[in-house]
């Protein structure tokens, strides 16, 4: 069982919503998108269920969980790979533990209630704080690093503070991507393939789904207008070795109806060149527990409900389940 950070407990998860939104504007645009993606992948109601959980196996069961839902489970310092301020993770984790000793956590309780100051602004301040040490000590402008102290702060608050100081950060810090300001990441996920010389005249474009930037063959052909599950079945490639059952080609499918809940992904780039999302797409993303839809092209989406008319950047979670059965019955209800 992992005991969630107690510094931290005061947040509920509606504070920690409310805090990412207020700083998204803060955030550079890097990052924005990607630090939302995260935060889906990673709910804090699910963190919470396994923590309180006697019998992990049997809440494995009931939500149907299949895959790795756990920060504490290995992912601690790779959950979020895909972001750009990654790479400033080590930097991010030694301005956490600082910034969260018994005597700071003393310190802001107090702040807020003499202050008055909500539980969302008391949290957003301790980002913006964790924010400006890494950012100083990195050299960097804050809004680069915002998203991974949002998620250096979750992170300790789902794995508790042994769990996060005993991960060893070194291990996984691979740039993402390399080499790449963060200015040149965000044009490489506007830009299409080309089409050739004579590409107007062609009936067909061909276009490119990219899962992971970190790696230069880690992508799959796409026709214009095709879904991104009928894209992915074609990569032939082996993609048995991954956390999750069900694999046909990079995205797990298991149904290609938005029944089974396997094939959610993050839409990272080119949000603006995949289909509007529908009402039935948007009804199962409820049901099944992973966001609340607001947007016309969300950020989580069902691949096999989405098509592509450009190149596209995806992230692939590690999990997939049920995890709108740890919501109150009433509110399941709504949902349906």
């Amino acid at each position: 069982m992992t005991v969630p950070d107690a510094g931290l407990l005061q947040f509920s998860a509606p504070d920690w919503s409310s805090t990412l939104d207020a700083l998204l504007p803060e955030m550079h645009v890097v990052d924005r998108d990607a630090t939302r993606i995260w935060h889906a992948f990673y709910p804090l109601a699910l963190a919470d269920a396994y923590a309180a959980a006697t019998d992990a196996a049997a809440l494995t069961r009931r939500l149907r969980i299949d895959g790795n839902p756990s920060l504490a489970a290995g992912q601690i310092d790779a959950s979020h790979g895909f972001l750009y301020g990654h790479r400033y993770w080590p930097q991010v984790k030694a301005a956490v533990l600082a910034r969260l000793g018994p005597a700071e956590a003393g310190h802001y309780t107090h702040h807020a209630i003499e202050l008055g100051a909500s539980a969302s602004a008391l949290l957003i301040d301790r980002v913006r704080r964790v924010a400006a040490d890494v950012a100083a000590e990195a050299r960097v402008e804050i809004g680069l690093v915002t998203g991974i102290a949002f998620i250096g702060l979750m992170t300790r608050r789902q794995v508790g503070a042994d769990a996060f100081h005993a991960s060893t950060a070194a291990s996984v810090m691979t740039p993402a991507p390399a080499g790449r300001s963060p200015e040149a990441v965000v044009a490489r996920r506007a830009r299409d393939d080309r089409q050739g010389l004579l590409g107007f005249l062609r009936t067909t474009r061909h276009y490119r789904v990219m899962f992971d930037e970190r790696r230069a063959d880690a992508a799959f052909p796409l026709l214009a207008g095709q879904h991104l599950t009928t894209a992915s079945a074609n990569d032939t490639r082996d993609y048995t070795h991954g956390p999750r059952r069900f694999q046909e080609g990079p995205i797990p499918a298991q149904c290609r109806s938005a029944t089974c809940s396997t094939c959610w992904v993050g839409v990272l780039g080119g949000r603006d060149k995949v289909s509007a999302i529908d009402a039935y797409e948007t009804r199962r993303l409820h049901e099944f527990g992973y966001i609340q839809v607001t947007d016309e092209r969300p950020f989580i989406r069902l691949a096999c409900q989405t098509r592509a008319a450009g190149n596209v950047t995806i992230v692939i979670p590690p999990w997939h389940g049920l995890v709108s059965r740890l919501l109150p019955d009433p509110i399941r209800q709504i949902l349906r």
